[in-house]
């Protein structure tokens, strides 16, 4: 019994990670040529980053979102996430933000989507 239970973790932790590898390229491809006309001076660094923020910020959503839904609520976080997720995510669309603005609501959007 221990051993089936352990092997159904380790699938898990192997479907995870190519889930979130697959993830993370189609976003990286589809992005990186659009970010590097918006942003001319940025590196190719701070472009990867912005195209795949939202995925490693969903981590610590994910950690944190338990014990947030313990204590507001299932319905509230649900609300709160998709506002967080809504607003952070048209601010860039309807305001010209600097590099590092639109990276911090990046990070906001994936926090919201791991809750």
């Amino acid at each position: 019994m221990e051993n089936s239970k352990k092997s159904s973790v380790l699938v898990a932790i192997c479907a995870l990670s190519l889930y979130t590898l697959h993830s993370l390229t189609a976003g990286y491809n589809a992005a990186t040529e659009m970010l590097g006309q918006a942003y001319p001076d940025a590196s190719l660094a701070d472009i990867s980053l912005v195209a795949s923020l939202a995925m490693f910020a969903a981590f610590p959503g994910n950690l944190f979102g338990g014990t947030i839904v313990n204590k507001i609520g299932f319905k509230t976080t649900l609300f709160i996430a998709y506002g967080i997720a809504l607003v952070a995510g048209m601010i860039p669309y309807f305001m010209d933000v600097s590099l590092g603005f639109l990276i911090f609501t990046r990070a906001l959007v994936g926090f919201a989507y791991g809750l």
